[in-house]
């Protein structure tokens, strides 16, 4: 029976520490991000529809899945574009500004806006031109409208700065990413019990 108490009590002091790093994830705005919020601009949807088979399988974006949908969006000065990778709330806004990483403001067509929140959401923000944005428009102006090099494609490589950004409320990526911690806490148990049967 001894090691029964053993193992209660290892549960009991460990098992906190694997809830806290699921309660607790940062889910803040990056600091290279931080312009978006001081600039306030607005930013247009330009493309929206299926993330392409030949970025999944270029960029291996081990995030993505094969079916998941992205949007594109651009603010009028072409500064940078920002890829909204996995289905959410923005996708069906003409176009957004961000408040905060978790909150954003979604203006309709028809110049109606409300506020969209989320829970789980990662952004990356990259000082440079980067590749995926181009590989992204080009596949999803193919995919819309049939046909490349249009004017679209042009605008995005006048832009000096990418972003990524995914949205994991409808999608198990992110509940899962506690994992290791509890992978530890069982793999650290099960010596500690069997060592207990021993005594």
């Amino acid at each position: 029976m001894r090691w029964c108490f053993t193992l209660l009590w290892c549960l009991m002091f460990l098992l906190p520490f694997a809830v806290n790093a699921y309660k607790y994830q940062k889910f803040v705005l990056p600091k290279r991000c931080e312009y978006l919020k001081d600039s306030k601009q607005i930013m247009y949807q330009k493309c929206k529809g299926k993330f392409p088979l030949v970025a999944y399988t270029k960029f291996r974006d081990t995030f993505m899945k094969q079916d998941d949908r992205m949007a594109l969006f651009m603010p009028k000065s072409l500064e940078y574009v920002m890829v909204a990778l996995k289905e959410s709330e923005l996708h069906n806004c003409a176009s957004i500004r961000l408040v905060e990483l978790k909150e954003y403001i979604c203006y309709d067509e028809d110049g109606g806006k409300r506020t969209v929140k989320f829970k789980y959401v990662r952004m990356y923000c990259f000082p440079f031109h980067i590749q995926i944005t181009d590989d992204l428009t080009h596949e999803c102006i193919a995919d819309r409208d049939g046909i490349s090099n249009s004017q679209l494609e042009q605008q995005m490589l006048e832009t000096n700065q990418g972003i990524i950004h995914y949205v994991f409320d409808n999608d198990l990526t992110t509940r899962l990413q506690p994992l290791p911690q509890i992978i530890i806490i069982i793999t650290t148990l099960f010596p500690l019990a069997s060592a207990a049967r021993q005594w």
